[in-house]
């Protein structure tokens, strides 16, 4: 575990639209949220995930069904924000 004493914090409604999971954590952990932008049900899940540190970076991960029950994560691409 990167930090044993991590602030979490969620708003919304777990696994709908707009959910927000955030974090606040020691040098390591780091700060930041991920947040639910699209369900496609039983197809796709998309999300951004947003970490502060000095600049903000963001992150667009996808989660596809490959056979059931497995996931497949796909990692967009990701964007610096100065």
């Amino acid at each position: 575990m990167m930090d044993p004493n991590l602030k979490k914090a969620f708003s919304g409604i777990d696994g709908a639209r707009g959910f927000i999971y955030a974090w606040t954590g020691n040098k390591r952990a780091g700060r930041g949220e991920q947040e639910i932008k699209r369900i496609n049900e039983n197809n796709r899940i998309d999300m951004e995930v947003r970490f502060e540190n000095r600049s903000k970076e963001y992150l667009k991960l996808i989660l596809q069904p490959k056979r059931f029950p497995r996931i497949r994560p796909v990692w967009v691409g990701a964007y610096r924000v100065q």
